[in-house]
């Protein structure tokens, strides 16, 4: 019996919980009057911070949640996705670029977390639309080698306040959930401010990458 009760009082715990109010979107930067045409968005979700605080395994599950809300949210702008969960991935961002043209990149990375023993952890992020080249240069000490140079031009940002996971999320699917909708509300407020729009020389084409 007193298993039970635990029970009921975790997942009615974790049922108030779920009546918060969603992700807290602010825009904190925007640079232009007009939408930007776009030919190819790199969609970059950095969760490295989630590892320093412990938070690795289900902020995993939240990050990737995260990252294929925002994918299929972007219509018929042409999308690629780089999910940054160690440095050995934050190296491959030059190559990604290259490799899918992107003329516009978009970071969601965390910045903040906070977590408490009753099971509850939150996260705030930061969002950075910016206009993006990158190019092959030669190395300035060995001429036969190829770098890549990378160059953005910031225009638009965000701030994001979100819950990761709460009472029992990990066991009902709750930190995907809560992922999904930090994705939505972030593309709620792109449309609202008219940051982005498709160029209307391309058709529409998905490309994820890890």
């Amino acid at each position: 019996m007193r298993l039970k009760a635990g029970l009921a009082m975790l997942l009615s715990a974790s049922m108030l919980a779920g009546c918060a109010s969603g992700p807290d979107v602010r825009t904190t930067s925007y640079r232009r009057q007009q939408p930007t045409p776009v030919r190819s968005l790199l969609i970059v979700v950095d969760d490295r911070l989630f590892e320093r605080a412990h938070l690795k395994r289900e902020g995993g599950h939240f990050t990737s949640s995260l990252g294929g809300t925002l994918k299929n949210t972007a219509g018929s702008i042409p999308v690629a996705l780089l999910q940054i969960d160690s440095e050995a991935d934050a190296r491959t961002l030059p190559r990604t670029l290259l490799a899918t043209h992107a003329t516009q990149i978009m970071t969601v990375t965390a910045v903040s977390t906070r977590a408490n023993l009753r099971g509850y952890a939150e996260a705030t992020w930061q969002l950075t639309l910016s206009d993006v080249t990158a190019t092959l240069v030669p190395d300035e000490h060995d001429a036969s080698q190829m770098n890549t140079r990378v160059e953005t031009r910031p225009f638009y940002q965000q701030e994001i306040d979100t819950i990761l996971w709460k009472g029992l999320d990990a066991l009902i699917g709750g930190t995907e959930k809560n992922g999904e909708a930090m994705g939505q509300a972030i593309a709620a407020r792109l449309r609202a401010d008219h940051a982005l729009r498709p160029d209307p020389s391309v058709s529409a084409g998905i490309v994820s990458t890890r």
